[in-house]
């Protein structure tokens, strides 16, 4: 076990973390996947009727055995087929590929499938991935994507936006669990939003809310009685009763956004409800919303915040109580602080995005969009303008966004707090300048970094356990409640994450001497893995000149592997007898061999500071690739050397 004090180790592991060693070419995750800063390219090879056969029954949903590469790897014996529903067509099939369809348990990058979707409502195709990556950067549940050059048994078939699927896999990442009830809403596009229509769980489960991984009878009753209490709960009981049902922070934080993005077919939709999926927690029973399907975003850029607000019930309700309305403002003047106006960062982004897929798009022998009303083969003037159009809307949405809050009577914050500027230790570079801002993501139980903008604030280091809630006058409230201080410095505070957070978006501020900074959102996940140092048994740190050697059992120290168990305290040292296990199951690999996991947990004597006991497979020798799996993600590779 380490000895060093646990209030000066985590100064010392961020140095070593920020400066750690890079990631090779040969291990790949599903972030290098969704890398947002390069266009990707993916191959599949299919049988050539086949895949005319697709596109001539564009309307069916036949699977066509095929083979995927991308990067060197390859998945065979996938299945491939049509997708959609108003976007079908015969020009450019949007497409789906499921990787276990033919061979039990297949996966790629821990994926079972994966959308390709076609962007037949954007000619830009740049709106959906834009607005995913705001969901992102303000702390709220998002699916990754990224644009992708497909080629069809070696002919370009066009450029498709790749996007992450809603399935087990994604709601185990986001929410440590997937035994919960997951609903797909169906918009029917009859302006339903969120009325009664009466107790029979069948007016409501499964045409408007369908089921995806439970059969409907067992769960139609509570949405039924959801939909109940949105509408006829007293006005004195619809803050306790709806948040029995559902997660209403997160609920009013991706409404603002949705608004703020001007998505017209969104949750607030113009023709009704749609285009979410709702989890329901097994962890405490509660309704989460996860957004998808954002290609009608950017419609207007005086799109007003309030459209539908007083149509759709749910949100005419909540924008009655002030602590909510006052909620879904705070987001809006969050997200356009975000983007800000012209050189902002949403016309930096749209400006890049633009640049990387521009040539792919004018290149498209298959390029589509709507035409008179028809889907057909996209003008180049219809493209050309749709990213002017991207461009001016980046520039001029968030000033404007401003202005109507303003007008709405709500007073805009000073901004003490920049976003992206909370993080695990050492998952960002200490700059801050806007294009190196990453989002916010965190881990029950783990050692996190804020940005604090500089000051002459003395450094101060808490000097016992339990850790404080204040120091040199700061305290740092998330989701309400004071968090557990290691130290404060001139331009950041370290502390700890509290144990216990079920994963989800949380409201983050701090208060300087009693003076509140504004709010930002953070996203808690199950884990976010960092690893700071790698040592031998005894504790002599893993080096060139002390490599680890095949069969040694090794300790990994980090933070942010995972949560602790329900009853231990946040801000206080893990103990020595028993000790303190992580929940969930941590799997490792070295050199593309499974390393067995001893042991994983908090380190006695520390708060925040964890450890992973491995044994290095036999029969690996050089710089290896270790990769940790936990909650079906795969953390970010780093290398060991072993001799």
């Amino acid at each position: 076990m380490p000895t060093e004090r646990m209030l000066q180790f985590p100064v010392l592991l961020l140095m070593a973390a920020v400066s750690g060693p890079a990631q090779t070419s040969s291990s790949f995750t599903i972030d290098d996947f969704f890398d947002a800063s390069q266009l990707q390219e993916i191959h599949i090879t299919m049988d050539p009727a086949d895949w005319a056969q697709l596109k001539g029954q564009y309307w069916l949903d036949t699977n066509y055995r095929c083979d995927m590469e991308w990067r060197g790897l390859v998945v065979k014996g996938a299945a491939l087929h049509s997708r959609g529903a108003g976007s079908r067509n015969a020009i450019k099939p949007g497409l789906g590929i499921d990787f276990d369809e033919f061979v039990d348990s297949q996966k790629f990058l821990t994926m079972k499938s994966l959308v390709f979707r076609n962007s037949v409502q954007d000619p830009s195709t740049i709106h959906e991935r834009v607005s995913m990556e705001m969901f992102a950067r303000m702390g709220l549940p998002s699916l990754r994507e990224a644009h992708a050059k497909v080629y069809v048994n070696g002919d370009y078939a066009g450029l498709y936006l790749l996007v992450e699927q809603v399935d087990s896999r994604f709601l185990t990442s986001r929410f440590g669990e997937s035994s919960g009830d997951l609903f797909k809403f169906n918009g029917l596009g009859d302006g339903y939003h969120w009325g009664y229509l009466g107790d029979d769980p069948t007016l409501y489960v499964p045409s408007r809310f369908e089921p995806k991984n439970h059969e409907a009878a067992p769960v139609a009753q509570w949405i039924a009685d959801m939909i109940k209490t949105v509408n006829l709960s007293s006005s004195a009981d619809f803050v306790t009763q709806v948040g029995k049902y559902i997660d209403m922070d997160t609920f009013l934080a991706q409404s603002a956004v949705e608004q703020f993005m001007a998505d017209w077919d969104g949750v607030l939709g113009e023709l009704g409800s749609t285009n979410f999926y709702l989890y329901r927690r097994k962890a405490d029973g509660r309704g989460v919303f996860v957004v998808w399907d954002k290609e009608a975003t950017f419609t207007s850029w005086e799109y007003s915040i309030w459209k539908n607000t007083e149509r759709n019930a749910l949100m005419q309700r909540a924008l009655s109580v002030p602590e909510f309305r006052t909620h879904y403002l705070e987001t809006l003047a969050e997200a356009a602080h975000i983007a800000g106006g012209k050189g902002g960062w949403l016309d930096r982004e749209t400006t890049r995005i633009t640049e990387q897929v521009r040539p792919a798009v004018l290149d498209d022998p298959v390029r589509v969009c709507w035409v008179e009303e028809n889907i057909d083969f996209c003008p180049l003037a219809s493209v050309e303008a749709s990213f002017d159009w991207v461009k001016f809307f980046a520039q001029e949405r968030g000033p404007w966004v401003e202005s109507e809050l303003r007008t709405a009577g709500f007073q805009l914050p000073l901004s003490l707090l920049e976003p992206g500027a909370a993080s695990m230790l050492g998952a960002v570079t200490t700059e801050l300048a806007p294009a190196k801002l990453a989002p916010a993501k965190l881990a029950p139980g783990g050692l996190a970094r804020l940005e604090l903008p500089p000051s002459s604030r003395l450094g101060i280091e808490a000097n016992g356990f339990p850790l404080p809630r204040e120091l040199s006058g700061v305290t740092i409230r998330l989701g309400g409640s004071a968090v557990p201080l290691v130290a404060v410095q001139s331009s950041n505070a370290i502390w700890q994450v509290p144990l216990g957070l079920p994963p989800g978006p949380y409201r983050l501020e701090v208060s300087e001497h009693g003076v509140a900074s504004n709010a930002i959102t953070v996203e808690v996940r199950p884990s976010i893995p960092v690893v700071f140092a790698v040592t031998h048994a005894d504790g002599a740190l893993v080096d060139i000149e002390r490599p680890a050697a095949p069969g040694e059992t090794i300790v990994l120290y980090g933070t942010g592997l995972g949560d602790a168990g329900p009853d231990f305290p946040s801000g206080e040292p893990a103990p020595r007898d028993p000790l303190l296990k992580i929940q969930g199951t941590v799997k490792a690999k070295m050199g593309g061999q499974t390393a067995k996991v001893l042991w994983a947990g908090f380190t006695p004597g520390f708060a925040g500071l964890q450890q992973l006991v491995l044994e290095v497979p036999a029969g690996i020798r050089g710089s290896v690739s270790v990769e940790l799996k936990m909650f079906e993600e795969v953390g970010q590779p780093f290398q060991v050397l072993v001799q």
